[in-house]
């Protein structure tokens, strides 16, 4: 992955993930590309993170299978605090009806990760419908 230009704004991702590795291994390839990173290993964590950050969330990656509250419901609770947030679900596989966030699949490698998170950033921001 290519560093960033200087003065480049950067944006804050929070990460949702439950295993500590690949939480780390996450955060430490993002802040070396230059965005500020946030990591969170359950969506009430997550909540919490989200609502009292001292910047603004420029995008949420969490991933679908989570214990709990899943990925799709993370995304719809942040949502509802902030109705144009960017969300990328990360999972092995996506069963079931599509919750109409952008998806990534693993494995992925970190080229394919920023290439998503690109697209995802490039994109309108858009109120999703929310699931009651």
């Amino acid at each position: 992955m290519d560093c960033p230009p200087a003065g480049a704004p950067r944006t804050v991702i929070l990460v949702v993930e439950a295993n500590a590795i690949v939480r780390a291994m996450l955060r430490r390839a993002l802040q070396r590309h230059g965005h500020r990173v946030l990591v969170a290993a359950n969506a009430e964590s997550a909540v919490a993170l989200f609502e009292h950050a001292d910047e603004p969330i420029g995008l949420v990656i969490t991933e679908q299978r989570l214990s709990g509250m899943d990925g799709s419901h993370l995304a719809d609770e942040l949502r509802r605090r902030d109705p144009t947030v960017p969300i990328l679900l990360v999972a092995t596989t996506f069963d079931g009806p599509s919750s109409g966030y952008p998806q990534l699949e693993k494995p992925f490698t970190l080229e394919k990760l920023e290439q998503r998170i690109a697209e995802v950033l490039a994109l309108p921001p858009r109120r999703y419908a929310l699931r009651r």
